[in-house]
């Protein structure tokens, strides 16, 4: 009797069969993250944004459960990943905005003329907009960014948050996304800091085994700089300033930020050389699956794949699409929370 090939058989078939294929070669890769937060002088910054060719980051109204009218722009001259992008809100609307406000943040296509028209379409991935639905307070400034969605690597315990923005002295607090039991804590003074570390729980991270993901949330300090119960969070309306951070445990002297898109080392987040300048391209429709959490693309005029800007072939490819899956997935439940 004659026995059906096996699995790994099937695998480095398909993997020969994709390496004969054309892929785009920045295929699906733009994506963006954006958190809620408060804003003082009507700015929304995005936590982290991959184009494949220069773009329009907008400030929809949130209109149903779908991306409404431009509230603001700004223009995204270079490719490349950036991170803590700001968008200036219109005058007549941040006069208008109330306390509190869900907006969505998107990704569009450029015409070319440099600024941002209606009908300029929306990036898609997976057949749904680039895009993200958050709070955007007015108040004083509260803010706390990662680093994008693909996280960060550590061989230790210390944690990496890109930003953190307090409106008085206060705390940042890590917690395990699935537990919600706190993992790590650091007294901050009011206004911006940088590239903050965290040192989380040692038994806690050596109790992980390849990957796990936290949130860190901001915290009004009671005065004493430790978290207690008379603590509260800091919130943009009712939703509680925070992020999401994946983070991969790496050996020993491996620690740090991966970078790059749509490589077979997997990229996360922005570095000054990694965003390259470049003239405006068309974008390359595709086809793509279903992601949960995101806007009706019909709530846009139009809208382009995140397929990229020219053909690639070859094996490098082939695994490029299966390096690729592990984030979206992860993107994909980000969306849903």
């Amino acid at each position: 009797m004659r026995r059906p090939p096996s699995t790994a058989v099937l695998a480095c078939c398909c993997l020969l069969v994709l390496a004969t294929v054309p892929f785009p070669v920045s295929a699906h890769s733009n994506h963006l993250t954006a958190t809620s937060q408060v804003s003082a002088e009507g700015s929304v910054v995005v936590e982290s944004v991959f184009a494949s060719q220069p773009a329009h980051l907008v400030v929809h109204a949130d209109d149903g459960g779908e991306l409404g009218e431009a509230l603001g722009s700004t223009r995204l001259a270079a490719r490349g990943m950036q991170r803590n992008v700001e968008v200036a809100v219109d005058d007549d609307a941040w006069r208008d905005w109330g306390e509190n406000r869900t907006v969505w943040v998107a990704l569009h296509a450029t015409d070319g003329d440099g600024k941002y028209d209606a009908d300029d379409p929306v990036f898609t991935l997976f057949d749904e907009p680039v895009a993200e639905r958050i709070a955007v307070g007015k108040g004083e400034a509260a803010l706390v960014t990662g680093r994008g969605y693909l996280g960060q690597s550590t061989a230790s315990s210390a944690l990496s948050v890109g930003r953190a923005t307090l409106p008085e002295d206060g705390l940042l607090v890590v917690r395990d996304d699935e537990t919600d039991a706190v993992v790590g804590t650091r007294a901050l003074p009011a206004g911006t800091h940088e590239d903050v570390t965290v040192d989380l729980n040692a038994s806690y991270v050596a109790s992980q085994s390849g990957s796990f993901t936290v949130r860190t949330q901001l915290y009004r300090d009671d005065g004493d700089g430790t978290l207690g119960d008379a603590d509260r969070p800091i919130l943009a309306g009712e939703v509680p300033v925070q992020t999401v951070l994946p983070v991969t445990v790496a050996e020993s002297g491996a620690n740090g930020t991966d970078s790059g898109a749509n490589t077979p080392t997997p990229p996360s987040i922005n570095t000054p050389d990694e965003t390259a300048a470049g003239g405006d391209s068309s974008p390359t429709a595709g086809e793509s699956s279903p992601t949960a959490g995101t806007p009706s693309a019909a709530a846009q005029n139009g809208s382009t794949d995140s397929g990229g800007v020219g053909p690639g072939f070859g094996v490098v490819a082939a695994l490029t699409a299966l390096v690729a899956l592990v984030p979206l997935v992860w993107f994909g439940s980000r969306n849903r929370r």
